[in-house]
């Protein structure tokens, strides 16, 4: 009897510790549920946090306001003075063009050459307009060779549309440069093969996914473009003082509120689908805002597959630098490059 009192007792103390323990558990794992839900919420909080600081569009032309073909001046310190009068294009006009996606208004100018020369479409850089001032002094290097250029300013940058003020890092940006083209073909009435592209710093990223995208453009040059989606979101954030391991949470986010799939169109895959077509990249390796790997990744993949790539690299040169610093050389190049590769 004695016994059986005995293990009754111990019973109950196993099923209190047993319940104890249980209830402890309980508290362990809503505790883990709890700081895991936190730290995941604060982390996604950063991300949308980075990702509404890093990938704001751009209203009207900033710092670069009042420069037109007709009349502009390079806004560098470094290079102050520099004389743009043999690089103005008084012969342009204003036009919209309709964009890539329904509703999407691009504000545009055509720059007319000679009728029967190329046309290069001009893509400008990230919170940039038409208006940058190296990019008009290139756009002047090819109109006084006779080229047709159009510049134009990408949706939620600039004038053109306001979509939902955020870019997308090429993802809808190169439905535009598509649409550019179309207006071209249509109403300049000009061969896809006579319609060249030309892309500076973001922007060359953006025409390398438009390159990838329509084997109708027959040659790009990207002066100072980045290859790598996640790396220069990596960098991006290092830049602007964020740690880049917040890069896959700023992406997410990003994703989650857009829809665009952000890391589908790496400009470094261009290069594997040139199929012949030419490409030609610029970039200085004193470059501090997209470095100069970006560009030697599209080389090294360009030899290692055999495809058809100019390239210049140019010692101690900052960003876009090139048409400032080289300018005659820069000329002779991108011309003889367009001669080549547009028919």
């Amino acid at each position: 009897m004695k016994k059986n009192i005995e293990r009754a007792a111990n019973r109950v103390k196993e099923h209190k510790v047993y319940k104890k323990l249980h209830e402890n558990r309980k508290k362990v794992a809503y505790a883990i549920f709890a700081v895991t839900t936190i730290l995941l919420t604060s982390y996604l909080g950063i991300g949308y946090f980075i990702y509404l600081q890093l990938a704001k569009g751009s209203i009207g032309d900033g710092g670069q306001a009042g420069n037109t073909p007709a009349n502009f001046e390079i806004k560098w310190d470094k290079h102050e003075g520099y004389n743009v009068t043999s690089y103005l294009m008084p012969n342009y006009e204003n036009i919209t063009i309709p964009g890539g996606d329904e509703g999407i208004e691009l504000s545009a100018w055509w720059i007319s050459g000679d009728e029967e020369k190329p046309t290069i479409i001009m893509c400008h850089g990230l919170r940039s307009s038409k208006a940058a001032d190296t990019l008009l002094l290139v756009a002047g290097m090819l109109n006084r060779n006779d080229y047709n250029v159009v510049m134009f300013d990408y949706r939620d940058h600039g004038h053109s549309t306001q979509e939902d003020g955020m870019l997308s890092l090429g993802i809808r940006e190169h439905r535009d440069i598509i649409a550019v083209m179309e207006w071209v073909n249509e109403t300049k009435d000009t061969p896809h093969s006579e319609i060249g592209l030309y892309g500076m710093s973001m922007g060359g990223g953006y025409v390398a996914a438009a390159f990838m995208a329509d084997e109708r453009f027959p040659a790009v040059i990207m002066e100072s473009p980045y290859a790598d989606l996640n790396m220069i979101i990596e960098e991006e954030l290092e830049l602007n003082g964020f740690p880049s391991w917040l890069s896959k949470g700023a992406i997410f986010m990003a994703e989650i509120l857009t829809g665009d799939e952000l890391l589908s169109m790496p400009p470094l895959d261009a290069v594997s689908a040139a199929n012949g077509r030419p490409m030609f990249v610029i970039h200085g390796t004193g470059d501090e805002r997209v470095g100069v790997h970006h560009s030697q990744m599209m080389i090294d993949r360009a030899e290692k597959e055999n495809v058809d790539m100019d390239s210049w690299i140019i010692p101690d040169l900052e960003h876009v630098e090139a048409p400032l610093s080289h300018s005659d050389e820069y000329e002779n190049r991108i011309i003889e490059f367009y001669e080549e590769a547009l028919t």
